[in-house]
């Protein structure tokens, strides 16, 4: 079930988004909001409505996209919202929602101490595709502008541990026919998961994690348990996709969170006649420049890239490469 919800938290919103929730079947954990906000529970995203005339799915359904942010991220990260704007000005719906435990959504795994885990990302991104095509919700089809009254999915793009659920989705979905022809965009997902485990050491005690949540940024503890769940993803079955299935692959050329061989991989894996992989010189895994801009450093040509926190700001670039790529895969 879908709600609408009051933006307890001064979440910037354009004229074409509405804040929503999404109920979570059989959850018990609670209000999202804690104390007097005290007004909604599920998953928490931003519903964005296009500003053209609805791109059409094959199945005569308006097209949907979803957005799903990596570990520590959450709905409003990085290029997320630049890509929600440029998705609208394509004719696409599209939400970007906080993952359980996760910017403004409920509780989770975390209340067990155990972590997050893929499969309840899984679970996560299972709902809200679900509510999101649910033809007689009534909250919904009142968010629809257009004839159809219906969405149907047909983007997913995933950054970071979002792309490695995202992949889990479809290798667990891979027989729905819902989902034959659907296009992927991977954003510096690892495909060598086992090498996470090198990152971290098990006697370590005390793992933190800064990240937004309810309105702020806190710092949690991160279990190991969680370390070892997402070293155990194996990657190498996205081979097993349909062949109808479209996949962009970017990443950033100074990534140092993960290895330049995965997305080789990936490219080894998915094949050249489906798998596309776009490399942004100069960018990190959040695809913002290594270099601080230096004092008096001419920046006049930077253009449609900006700063970010005195770096150069790729994620305008992401946005370009992945509506180019849009455009110009199989509709």
């Amino acid at each position: 079930m879908i709600h609408i919800i009051p933006n307890a938290y001064n979440i910037s919103l354009e004229q074409n988004e509405a804040l929503i929730s999404i109920t979570i079947p059989n959850e018990t954990n609670g209000s999202i909001f804690p104390n007097s906000h005290s007004h909604s529970q599920g998953i928490v995203g931003i519903l964005s409505k296009p500003t053209i005339k609805p791109r059409v799915h094959k199945t005569e359904k308006s097209s949907l996209a979803l957005i799903l942010h990596g570990r520590g991220g959450h709905k409003n990260y990085i290029y997320h919202r630049q890509l929600a704007e440029a998705l609208a000005a394509e004719g696409f719906y599209s939400f970007r929602f906080d993952f359980r435990d996760c910017g403004d959504s409920q509780n989770g795994l975390s209340e067990t101490g155990k972590g997050r885990s893929i499969e309840q990302d899984l679970e996560d991104i299972d709902v809200v595709s679900k509510a999101l095509e649910n033809e007689t919700d009534k909250t919904l089809r009142g968010l629809i502008d257009d004839s159809h009254k219906a969405l149907r999915l047909e983007l997913i793009v995933g950054h970071s541990r979002g792309s490695m659920a995202m992949f889990q989705f479809m290798i667990q979905n891979q027989n729905n026919q819902s989902y034959q022809n659907l296009k992927l965009v991977n954003c510096a997902s690892r495909f060598n998961a086992r090498k996470i485990l090198s990152l971290f050491q098990p006697s370590s005690k005390n793992l933190t994690l800064t990240h937004y949540r309810f309105g702020k940024y806190v710092t949690s503890t991160l279990p190991f348990s969680e370390i070892i769940g997402l070293s155990q993803q194996n990657l190498a079955r996205v081979s097993e996709l349909p062949p109808t299935v479209q996949v962009l692959s970017v990443y950033g050329e100074l990534d140092d969170v993960v290895p330049s061989e995965d997305a080789l991989c990936f490219q080894e894996h998915l094949g050249f006649e489906r798998h596309k992989l776009i490399i942004i010189p100069e960018a990190d895994h959040n695809f913002i420049g290594v270099k601080m801009v230096q004092e008096g450093q001419d920046i006049s040509n930077l253009g449609k890239y900006g700063l970010k926190n005195g770096k150069i700001n790729y994620n305008p670039v992401v946005v370009e490469e992945i509506i180019k790529w849009l455009n110009g895969s199989n509709a």
